[in-house]
């Protein structure tokens, strides 16, 4: 997009440009100001010249402004995608986190909220701001929330990298376990440690999915046929709510 405002902006001056000296050349034609009438140019010729160049100009700029058009619903596209996506992203981990802490008889995996799942969520969080998403406005309701956004992402991935907490706590628990000569116990939020640790990380999910729903909700008020956020939210927490139940919940493809 910030190509495509480049570009309209530039063929904007070229249109005001080649008007004027369009209309300089056809008042010419009328009061004579300068006289062009050799054998090898008149004022006939300068205008006709002017004229298509006017009008290569105004076909110029309006496939520019469709490109912008187009471009823009594009980004639109991919931000929601992306932000969505996201949203889904850790409301799985949120729910898996949630089974254990509520569960606090079942063994927690050694792999909980691993490097892969970080991974994963902290690639689209860096994918975000690469969308070159710059309207004309600045009153543009996306990009007002996009800035908003912006400015909390820091705090998104900051508490996805945090997630990394939980198997340092994994692991001292179970050097507990060893220390006592306990070498079959299993990880489970009967450990304070571990129950804190999983509460922490939790409370810090939930925040960053507030401020996702709030950026993509945004999304919805500006065009609810084209991003219906209710109906999308409702399906990841319908399943995340049977992930609280069952972590090893896997949706049936049909």
């Amino acid at each position: 997009m910030s190509s495509n405002k480049a570009m309209i902006r530039f063929y904007f001056l070229l249109f005001f440009l080649s008007a004027l000296l369009a209309y300089i050349v056809d008042l010419n034609g009328q009061f004579h100001f300068i006289s062009l009438n050799s054998p090898w140019i008149s004022n006939a010729f300068c205008f006709s010249i002017l004229s298509s160049i006017l009008a290569g100009i105004v076909v110029a700029l309006v496939v520019e402004i469709r490109q912008y058009q187009l471009h823009k619903k594009h980004a639109q596209n991919i931000l929601y995608t992306t932000a969505s996506e996201l949203y889904a992203l850790i409301s799985v981990q949120k729910a898996c986190l949630t089974y254990y802490i509520v569960n606090n008889t079942v063994s927690i995996p050694n792999n909980i909220c691993d490097e892969c799942a970080r991974q994963l969520i902290i690639t689209h969080i860096h994918f975000l701001p690469s969308i070159d998403y710059s309207p004309f406005s600045s009153k543009d309701s996306i990009i007002i929330s996009l800035g908003v956004f912006n400015g909390q992402i820091n705090n998104i991935e900051c508490s996805i990298r945090d997630l990394v907490d939980l198997q340092i706590a994994y692991n001292r628990t179970m050097i507990s376990f060893l220390d006592n000569g306990d070498h079959q116990g299993s990880v489970t939020t009967s450990s304070s440690l571990m129950l804190n640790a999983l509460q922490e990380a939790h409370d810090k999910l939930n925040k960053c999915l507030l401020m996702l729903n709030e950026f993509c909700c945004s999304f919805e008020k500006v065009d609810s046929k084209r991003f219906n956020w209710a109906c999308s939210k409702k399906a990841v927490d319908d399943v995340s709510k049977k992930i609280e139940a069952n972590p090893y919940y896997r949706p049936s493809g049909k």
